[in-house]
């Protein structure tokens, strides 16, 4: 394996990783804590694991990935700001109204399915060189 390779399917490992713990821990959080625990609890690993796309842009950018540069900054962009502008600076807003404690939920949990599947898929295509029929259709139907 190049060092290309290995540097991305370490990168695609470690984001799958991240986004596999915000999945698990979103609806176990809400059954164990309290809306404010929940935001107090999931925040700090939502905000290292989302800047980590800031890296998907570089990636696009070097020709590493086949993206395009634009799209990926506008996607990576787009979620960053929600995060760092919105969820972080506005605790109140996202863990003392039931509106705002739904908003950070629903975010992270279709964030998470999203990127579970797409860095699932990237993974298991990095080892094996081929996904099967079912991860690809979930992958494209969900446009992951």
């Amino acid at each position: 394996m190049s060092l290309k390779s290995t540097y991305l399917q370490a990168y695609n490992l470690i984001s799958l990783t991240l986004w596999s713990l915000l999945l698990i821990l979103t609806p176990l959080a809400s059954f164990l804590y309290s809306p404010t625990q929940l935001y107090n609890h999931l925040l700090p690993l939502l905000l290292p694991t989302q800047s980590l796309a800031v890296l998907e842009i570089i990636h696009a950018s070097l020709g590493l990935i086949r993206a395009s540069p634009l799209t990926t900054a506008l996607q990576v962009i787009g979620k960053n700001l929600v995060v760092w502008t919105v969820m972080r600076p506005f605790p109140e807003l996202m863990k003392n109204t039931k509106l705002g404690l739904a908003g950070f939920a629903g975010c992270l949990v279709a964030w998470s399915v999203s990127e579970v599947l797409r860095f699932g898929y990237f993974v298991v295509l990095g080892s094996r060189g081929e996904v099967s029929a079912g991860l690809k259709w979930l992958r494209y139907v969900l446009r992951c």
